[in-house]
């Protein structure tokens, strides 16, 4: 069960196409050695199904979310430092007060006017959004990709890992 959830938060934090390749021997290997009890093993026909339906699921996802870009915190900070960037803040304004990456507007995707205000932003321009933890900024960020802006980056874990990481706030 341990293995699944590992699997699950993986894959929601969108590590990419190379996950799949990953994952698929991670899950192959721990099926070949899982147990259900001290004694008895497993059947191979169980571990194939499960092979099976761990990385079909593992391929839907990430699939699901090919057209976002997630960022660890130095490729984020680099992505800053480029020409034509804008970096959003899609948390409330009440979490945007207590902390925000420098530089960053607040657009909070829980607002009425969300997609008015991303409406507003230049879609030629190179896109850097964040949240409190990933959530929020993932699925803005897939709103953006879908109302064809040409470059959206979301940060993996948000602004609690730009903090944990060192980085300032404002």
């Amino acid at each position: 069960m341990q293995i699944a959830w590992l699997i699950l938060r993986l894959l929601l934090h969108n590590l990419g196409k190379k996950l799949i390749t990953v994952l698929a021997l991670v899950s192959f290997t721990v099926i070949n050695q899982t147990k259900i009890t001290p004694t008895k093993t497993i059947g191979m026909k169980t571990k194939l199904k499960t092979f099976n339906i761990t990385f079909i699921m593992a391929a839907f996802m990430v699939a699901c979310n090919t057209s976002n870009n997630v960022l660890d915190v130095a490729q984020f900070e680099q992505k800053l430092t480029e020409p034509n960037t804008v970096l959003i803040d899609v948390r409330t304004p009440q979490e945007f007060n207590e902390g925000h990456i420098t530089g960053a507007l607040n657009m909070d995707f829980y607002g009425d006017n969300f997609e008015a205000q991303i409406n507003s932003i230049d879609k030629s321009k190179t896109v850097l959004v964040y949240c409190k933890s990933g959530n929020r900024s993932g699925k803005a960020a897939s709103i953006m990709a879908k109302q064809n802006f040409n470059s959206v980056f979301d940060l993996s874990g948000g602004i609690t890992n730009w903090i944990a990481s060192g980085k300032s706030v404002e």
